[in-house]
């Protein structure tokens, strides 16, 4: 028998619950933990635009 992904066959009721509350728990603190990673670190990308680009020599004379 499977309840929410977990195998329930031979194990208890109440343990099953148990594993289920537990792996619940795990995903809150996970998700908290990058909600705040989000919320403390800066975005990847600069807020700025990008310089234009610089003139370079294309060719080579030999």
């Amino acid at each position: 028998m499977l309840m929410n992904g977990v195998r329930t066959s031979g194990v208890t009721l109440a343990w099953s619950a148990q594993l289920l509350r537990n792996r619940k728990q795990r995903h809150r603190k996970v998700a908290a933990e990058l909600a705040s990673q989000v919320a403390r670190d800066p975005p990847p990308y600069s807020t700025t635009p990008p310089l234009p680009p610089t003139p370079t020599t294309s060719f080579f004379i030999f």
